[in-house]
């Protein structure tokens, strides 16, 4: 099948005019002024972008806590992991593996989805050095050569080929009144079988419809709008129609991204965003609603800050994005989106000057880098926050750096059977004291090849829950989805000047037994978890994850925790609980893990009598 579209697709452009650089619309407001204002402005990612590039040149690559060497020429379906090589053959999507395969496709992936070819052009944009140019296109006729239509590994996934156009529709911008005509067409042709294939094969009729949807519907809507073929029209329609529907399914009316994971609605917001900017120079405008949407999206992004300026791990995650224009910047740092979002959406709460970054950089042009760069800084960020439609809660003195993020609304999108991307992760506080981070989400290193490990990262003991170990309330299935699950509901919420209290439970009338509170202390850095059970039950399990770097000792009746030596919180819990410090592991980006320890408390629940956890700082 995919042979005979090709010989259509082949005969059919043969027969047109060649491509010329004056059909191309840039998504990026980048004019001349860029390189020169780029280095003025952030000297330092100007030396880390050029570093980047070079270590591009020489075939180096750092993917998902891996590095690779290749040699002269990129082996662009080789598996890093495993050293293997993906078999060059047609490939479903839902059945990737045969025998003797590599067990996830996903660091190949990620080489392919050519994210750093944005980073050679904009190299040199901003050197002027034509050996970037020179190596960007050498990349990009190898891979055209190394990937023919429907073949390899690379054309397994849809929404793999959505992110690359985006990639390279950006990389192409920098580039393109340096190209020859020869270069420029076989550039082009590839373009245009990329989104004949991808409007072919869009993942609109799945039962659930996830990110992968919104990713493929932006990679045709973006490419679309910017290549002038003679489907452009049809596939544009086609990606916007997708995107307005989806950024309101797939979304509360909070904005909060119905997967559950942080990571995913930033990498929705990207490419909502890029989309709503390449409408902006387009006759394809999104709706009032889209627009409404998105701001509360990114809105959602400023109010989940946590104390070290980044977004606190829940959920999976891949360490994806839908665009790559700032490769040095933490994976976690969303501040430069915040901040490009609100001039680009007109929104004054978000356009904060503080916020502006190598990232926003790109996104805006001159006049509007101007008005961020030299706005006024706002860092009245409102701290607590009960979100109406998805129950997210943050609690939070920004000034005092004390921080509570938890979730206690649906289990995750499509519910039992599907929530592919949540963890068995309600009401479980990630929770920071005087800026210290004491507890964290254990976070997500692997997806494919590792089942008890896959596993384990999902299920409750992973997280700062608490459980009976006789419950069979939540079952997961292999690597994604969950044949079994609860929502969870908000019982009470009360505020006053000294505390900030909410009581959480399952919305299951057979655990309506069990409920959890967490209480922040106004203005004396103290965060309690309260587990209440209305009858006896035996053989409960507590778990804590402590972050990274944070050590733990018994002091009494309580745990000291020292970072670098320094003691920066404790824990004061019951003596009649039964509490082991044991060896763990977090994993803030996908691949790698770091040493962390967690605490594992073992108690019998005496109806109505609660258990209480105290974080606290301690006075030194």
């Amino acid at each position: 099948m995919a042979s005979a579209k090709y010989r259509k697709h082949s005969i059919e452009y043969a027969s047109r005019k060649p491509f010329s650089s004056a059909a191309f619309n840039p998504v990026l407001p980048v004019g001349n002024e860029a390189g020169p204002q780029f280095k003025a402005f952030f000297p330092d990612a100007f030396t880390s972008l050029i570093a980047k590039a070079q270590s591009i040149r020489t075939h180096r690559f750092d993917f998902l806590g891996r590095t690779i060497q290749h040699g002269r020429e990129i082996n662009w379906h080789l598996d890093p992991a495993s050293m293997k090589e993906w078999q060059k053959k047609s490939y479903d999507e839902i059945a990737l593996q045969y025998e003797g395969s590599p067990a996830d496709a996903k660091h190949v992936w990620e080489l392919n989805r050519h994210q750093y070819f944005v980073t050679l052009g904009q190299a040199y944009c901003i050197s002027g050095d034509r050996t970037y140019l020179d190596e960007l296109v050498a990349q990009w006729l190898s891979w055209i050569k190394d990937n023919p239509y429907g073949i390899g590994i690379n054309w397994a996934s849809p929404l793999e080929i959505g992110v690359r156009l985006i990639s390279w529709t950006l990389a192409f911008q920098f580039i393109e009144g340096h190209l020859s005509q020869q270069d420029l067409e076989a550039i082009a042709k590839s373009v245009w079988q990329q989104l004949s294939y991808l409007a072919s094969h869009l993942s609109s009729d799945k039962i659930v419809r996830t990110n992968h949807l919104i990713g493929e519907a932006a990679g045709l809507y973006i490419t679309a709008c910017s290549f002038s073929f003679h489907e452009s029209g049809k596939w544009t329609n086609r990606g916007k129609e997708i995107l307005s529907r989806e950024i309101l399914s797939q979304t509360f009316e909070d904005g909060v991204s119905k997967e559950e994971s942080s990571s995913y609605h930033r990498f929705d917001i990207d490419f909502f965003l890029l989309s709503f900017i390449k409408s902006k120079e387009s006759s394809h405008l999104f709706t009032f609603r889209y627009a409404e949407r998105l701001q509360k999206m990114i809105r959602y992004l400023l109010i989940l800050q946590s104390p070290d300026s980044s977004l606190p791990v829940y959920g999976d995650c891949d360490n994806g994005r839908g665009f790559l224009l700032a490769p040095s910047l933490n994976f976690w740092d969303s501040r430069g989106l915040i901040a490009a979002g609100g001039i680009i959406l007109q929104n004054k709460d978000l356009a904060n000057a503080s916020l502006f970054n190598e990232e926003s950089f790109w996104l805006l042009n001159e006049s509007e880098r101007n008005i961020l760069k030299h706005g006024q800084p706002d860092t009245s960020v409102e701290s607590c926050f009960i979100l109406a439609d998805s129950r997210h809660v943050i609690i939070a003195d920004r000034e005092a750096g004390d921080y509570c993020f938890f979730r206690a609304g649906e289990f995750g999108l499509g519910g039992r059977g599907f929530s592919s991307h949540s963890h068995n992760d309600l009401f479980s506080p990630i929770i920071f004291l005087k800026g210290n981070s004491i507890l964290t989400d254990t976070g997500n290193s692997v997806y494919l090849g590792n089942d008890m490990e896959r596993d384990y990262l999902r299920s409750a003991a992973a997280h700062n829950t608490t459980f009976s170990a006789s419950w069979d309330f939540f079952e997961s299935k292999r690597w994604f989805g969950w044949k079994k699950c609860l929502d969870g509901i908000i019982l009470s919420s009360t505020r006053t000047e000294k505390e900030f209290r909410v009581r959480c439970a399952f919305k299951s009338p057979s655990l309506d037994y069990y409920t959890r509170t967490i209480v922040y202390q106004s203005g004396r850095h103290v965060f309690t978890v309260e587990d209440l059970f209305t009858r006896n039950v035996a053989d409960i399990q507590t778990y804590f994850h402590l972050d990274h770097g944070v050590t733990a000792t018994v002091d009494g009746s309580s745990l000291l925790f020292r970072r670098s030596g320094a003691v920066i919180a404790r824990c004061v819990y019951s003596g009649r609980l039964n509490l082991k410090v044991e060896e763990g592991w977090v994993s803030k980006s996908y691949g790698s893990k770091e040493p962390s320890l967690m605490l594992h408390f073992k108690w019998n629940a005496i109806a109505l009598q609660p258990e209480v956890f105290t974080f606290e700082t301690v006075d030194q």
